[in-house]
């Protein structure tokens, strides 16, 4: 393992005052984004400039790239890590850990690489000041808010230095014990507003997900159809070839899991896909819904998932999503097809066809029908 640089002797280095310093990159903010309209779907990049100028927070979260640019003529540490990538205010969020308990947490990794840490803590001040002056509130109260950030991370990083490496590892910012402290400081209304909150992150799971996203046709539950933001795989031009790239992810994911969440995964079938828009900036990527069907499929209590994330709620549903952990529903970003290379010029108009879904099974080996028992575990 590296050999950390040391922190005083990279601050004497890069003393905290050359941040202060910043000229804008020679690149216009419109050429970056230009350039990422090139590997994504044409037909959905108009829905992504729509929901940039909603606000000026809309067009920060949607600009990664643009700060990315800025940033990398920054001066840095040389203290690298794996970064969020896309560290902003509305990036972090309540969901259930696999014991079910509600953490706060960073929830959006499509971004992640290497790089200097500076930079995920400059898009998390950036964040909370933009959204904070967006709010209406003052300047001491913005810059209050952003210094807090700030602190928050410092001291963090602090305590966590001091602790061993497998503490850091399990150590997790759990809301109850949370909420214990803000009930001390919040008024009445600002303490329900969050209690409100808490609750509705509590019913995001994978049932709340099943009755948003899938319909009964006869008698067989599939993905809803509302192009362009949500448009199963069968009615995309090549969709018989489309809907083979999420079963291939699974195949992977699956092949690559340790045997009791291999096991786990197996009581669940591939029976649908679709693509979705997501978020401000993501949107033209390829991102795909996944849906599997437990065992019980006959009650439709099944679930809508991500390509991407492994994770059971009742024995009779589940979802997937490529991660080596089991995670809420809450917390599942959709599957993203890895981005291809910049082309230069425009893809053709798709010509709508409607293509047979397929209807292999994604366990590769087939198992004997269980008995339909009465369900007990709980979600």
């Amino acid at each position: 393992m590296t050999q950390a640089p040391d922190g005083r002797e990279a601050r004497r280095v890069v003393p905290r005052s050359s941040h202060e310093k910043w000229e804008p990159a020679a690149r216009d903010a419109g050429e970056i984004l230009a350039r990422q309209d090139e590997s994504r779907v044409p037909g959905l990049v108009p829905i992504r400039y729509e929901r940039m100028l909603a606000s000026p927070f809309a067009f920060f979260r949607g600009g990664a790239a643009v700060m990315a640019g800025n940033l990398a003529t920054t001066s840095t540490a040389g203290i690298e890590v794996q970064l969020c990538g896309d560290a902003h205010l509305s990036n972090f969020g309540v969901f259930s850990a696999p014991d079910r308990r509600l953490v706060f947490d960073c929830n959006d990794f499509d971004e992640t690489c290497r790089g200097p840490f500076e930079w995920d803590v400059k898009r998390l001040a950036a964040s909370v000041a933009i959204a904070a002056r967006e709010r209406g509130f003052s300047g001491k109260e913005r810059r209050r808010a952003t210094r807090s950030a700030v602190r928050s991370y410092r001291t963090a990083i602090r305590r966590f230095a001091r602790m061993r490496t497998i503490d850091v590892w399990y150590s997790r910012l759990d809301v109850e014990p949370a909420m214990a402290a803000l009930r001390a400081q919040l008024d009445g209304d600002r303490l329900r507003q969050v209690e409100r909150n808490l609750s509705k992150a509590s019913a995001k799971d994978s049932i709340r997900a099943l009755g948003k996203l899938t319909e009964s046709d006869n008698g067989k539950t599939r993905i809803g159809s509302e192009p362009p933001l949500l448009t199963p795989v069968e009615e995309l031009a090549d969709g018989a070839e489309v809907e083979a790239r999420p079963e291939a992810v699974l195949d992977a994911y699956g092949a690559s899991l340790t045997h009791d969440r291999r096991r786990l995964l197996d009581s669940y079938d591939y029976v649908h896909a679709a693509r979705k828009v997501v978020g401000v900036g993501s949107v033209g990527t390829r991102a795909w819904i996944v849906l599997l069907l437990g065992r019980d499929s006959s009650t439709a209590a099944s679930t809508c998932g991500n390509s991407g994330t492994a994770r059971g709620r009742r024995r009779s549903s589940g979802c997937l999503r490529p991660t080596s952990r089991c995670m809420p529903a809450s917390a599942a970003k959709p599957w993203r097809e890895p981005t291809p290379a910049p082309v230069t010029a425009s893809p053709s108009p798709p010509t709508w066809a409607r293509a047979r879904p397929s209807t292999r099974r994604w366990r590769a080996s087939p198992r004997p029908t269980p008995t339909r028992t009465k369900e007990t575990s709980r979600r």
